[in-house]
């Protein structure tokens, strides 16, 4: 006889078995489900519920469309049978939805519809698609203080090409909008997600977020706004996240943190839609991301994140509202980016343009930076500006001139100090400002209160302007000064050749710009050498402490009205100076006046003034001579002083026998005053040898009062 206990526990093992077939198992949704339920059996055939990770629900025709699990429920696969229904599968309460494995396969043709009310929840996990034409929607919480819908995706999850909307709530008390959320190594693929705004005053937005490595994919992103005073549509990274190749248009808020990346995608921010925001903080980056800012929009860029290779453009309003900006701060680098501020496209004063504002221990690095003109008359042009302790870096600057009129219709770039704060500073930046036409201005450079130049090179191409504010406390020092744009002064000096480049300057230097400006002063240092080639209208002097200063203007003055005083480097060209020159200072280095320095050819230096030759001051005067010609350097000054210890540098070609008598004058005294004094190297009436030819020295040669040397037996 069997014992009882036996029995029944055969019987109890039996009837398990079969309970667990009737409640687990793929199955197909019924042609007549008697309800909506996923977990009543009675709704599928075979009477199984598929709850389980080996398990495929598959979904043909039927009656009833919109389905909901009542408890806890997970599956492999979701397939929808070519020919069926369109279906809504909502997620219930305390009854998530989880899709562990292949995901949805969706050969229906019909777009299929999955919803995440409030609190309530979809996960992808593993390496679960999320399929093809298939719409997933998640509400903002219904009560103060709740969460909303979330659709989440981790491991190796994939959005597929399915379409996302996140709404935003009508609640508050920190109740959360929509969200689709992607962590692990999971991807949006070719996603489509919507982020809808609030619904209330500062109620939240719907969101996508992206943890982990993950990525946005191909994906299209939109972020929108909602009622006014509401959160906006948002999308955040964290950790290694990367917004991939996606594309984002951005009428919300989208925010990179740790070490997320924007890597290759395009973001467009604002538009008729309204404005947006996206920020850059810790030690996130911008990758290779191309962003393009309208009207009303805002990049703010903080802390120690960098703008990798990206491009990123400014552009002014073209309706209504204000333009674009991009303000960066902290520690940020702008790397190796391209960056673009465009000018406004309506006429109006500050704020239609496109900014990017440098702040803090910001630096632009290698980046290239250009700034561009307004494009209508009397429109205000694109603005870079550098604030305190900011840094233009190693950076290229193009600062351009307009094509129409209007006072602040040029590109406009910008350094400024403070009385408190460090100062910001070019750096070893090269910045070119292109010249206006059609009437326009020149592009512009303006280095106000007390910024620094460092070792930056400047050109200024056709009307192109470099202004140094009149209230700076200090001169201004720059690398190098080059083209034929303006300058003024503001009173101050300018102390060129901090990075030993040697350049020409065609335009004019100023004092300032109208008013009674304070006299301003030239400097050159540095090694390099820098021609100035223009007229100048500056009064207060210049100085050579070091290089070469060539003057070689046609018109006007080369050195302005002021005297010129060379220290030590060198003095040359063949221009005019209309202040008196004194060559050395008394004791020092030694300075010398070449007028052929730097060129092969014999060069006359005109001084409308007098001329001094200080004991460590040394003319260098080159000749050449063939049988009765001769071309030499010559100096042209109105009275002459040569102090005792001065001497001479006679460097001379001489070809053959010159014939006795042969005169040539190195040193013109335009003044009826003799000569001061004599080269302790050449005393009145000396004799220099060159390859066998005599010349003599009289300090009362030519019409009376010159330096001349003579061929003598």
């Amino acid at each position: 006889m069997k014992s009882p206990i036996l029995s029944c526990a055969i019987v109890l093992t039996i009837s398990l078995g079969a309970l667990s077939a009737v409640y687990a198992g793929s199955a197909t949704w019924s042609a007549n489900p008697i309800n909506g339920n996923w977990n009543t059996a009675a709704n599928w055939m075979p009477n199984t519920v598929p709850n389980g990770p080996a398990d495929t629900a598959t979904f043909a025709t039927s009656q009833r469309r919109s389905i909901t699990p009542t408890e806890p429920t997970e599956v492999n696969s979701i397939v929808f049978s070519a020919g069926g229904s369109a279906f809504t599968i909502m997620s219930g309460v305390g009854a998530p939805l989880t899709i562990s494995g292949i995901g949805i396969v969706n050969q229906s043709g019909l777009t299929q519809t999955f919803v995440s009310p409030a609190t309530l929840s979809i996960f992808f996990t593993d390496v679960a698609s999320a399929g093809e034409q298939t719409a997933f929607t998640n509400s903002g919480a219904d009560v103060s203080g709740g969460l909303g819908g979330l659709t989440q995706f981790s491991g190796t999850a994939s959005a597929g090409s399915a379409t996302f909307t996140n709404f935003g709530t009508s609640q508050t008390g920190g109740a959360t909008g929509g969200t689709t959320e992607f962590l692990d190594n999971s991807t949006a693929a070719q996603g489509t997600f919507v982020n809808n705004g609030g619904l209330a005053t500062i109620a939240h937005a719907g969101s996508t977020i992206f943890r982990g490595n993950a990525t946005a994919g191909t994906g299209s992103f939109t972020n929108n706004q909602g009622v006014l005073i509401s959160f906006p549509g948002e999308i955040d990274f964290y950790d290694n996240a990367g917004a991939d190749h996606g594309t984002f248009i951005n009428h919300g808020t989208i925010v990179f943190f740790d070490s997320s990346t924007a890597a290759n995608s395009i973001f467009t921010i604002g538009g008729s839609d309204g404005g947006g925001t996206i920020s850059f903080t810790d030690t996130s980056s911008a990758g290779n991301a191309n962003f393009t800012l309208l009207e009303d929009t805002e990049i703010h860029v903080q802390a120690n994140a960098n703008l990798g290779n990206a491009v990123m453009t400014a552009n002014g309003a073209t309706e209504s509202g204000f333009g674009s900006s991009v303000d960066l701060h902290d520690s940020m680098t702008a790397d190796h980016a391209t960056l673009i501020a465009n000018g406004g496209t309506l006429n109006g004063q500050l704020g239609l343009q496109g900014i990017f504002d440098f702040e803090d221990d910001s630096t632009a690095a290698e980046a290239t930076l250009i700034i561009n003109p307004g494009t209508v008359a009397d429109a205000v042009g694109g603005a870079i500006g550098f604030g305190s302790g900011a840094s233009a870096g190693d950076s290229n600057i193009t600062v351009n001139g307009a094509a129409v009129t209007g006072d602040l219709a040029e590109g406009l770039l910008t350094f400024s100090g403070s009385a408190r704060d460090a100062n910001a500073t070019a750096a070893n930046a090269s910045i070119t400002a292109t010249g206006g036409s059609n009437g326009g201005r020149g592009g512009d450079i303006e280095f106000l209160r007390d910024a620094l130049g460092g070792t930056c090179s400047i050109e200024l191409l056709g009307n192109a302007q470099l202004d140094l504010a009149p209230d700076r406390v200090h001169d201004l020092t720059i690398g190098s000064l080059a083209g034929e744009g303006r300058v003024f002064l503001g009173g101050h000096g300018l102390i060129i050749g901090s990075n030993n480049l040697s350049t020409t300057f065609a335009g004019k230097i100023f004092d300032g710009q109208g008013g009674s400006t304070p006299p301003g002063f030239l400097s050159k240092i540095g090694t390099g050498t820098l021609e100035l080639a223009g007229a100048m209208s500056y009064t207060g002097g210049t100085t050579v402490s070091r290089g070469t200063l060539l003057v070689t203007n046609i018109t006007g003055s080369g050195t302005g009205s002021g005297p010129v005083i060379v220290t030590a480097g060198t003095l040359g060209g063949a221009g005019v100076i209309s202040g008196p020159v004194t060559i050395g200072s008394g004791s020092g280095a030694t300075a010398f006046l070449a007028p052929s320095a730097g060129t092969n050819r014999k060069s006359t230096l005109t001084m409308q003034s007098s001329l001094t030759f200080q004991a460590d001051g040394t003319y260098t005067c080159t000749f050449k001579a063939r049988n009765t010609k001769a071309r030499t350097d010559r100096i042209n000054a109105s009275g002459i002083t040569i102090n005792s210890g001065a001497s001479i540098n006679l460097l001379g070609t001489v070809q053959g026998q010159l014939q006795i008598g042969l005169a040539f004058t190195i040193i013109s005294n335009t003044s009826a005053d003799p000569i001061a004094g004599t080269f302790s190297n050449l005393p009145d009436g000396g004799i220099v040898t060159i390859n066998g030819n005599n010349l003599q020295a009289s300090y009362e040669g030519g019409d009376g009062n010159d330096l001349t040397l003579t061929v003598v037996p």
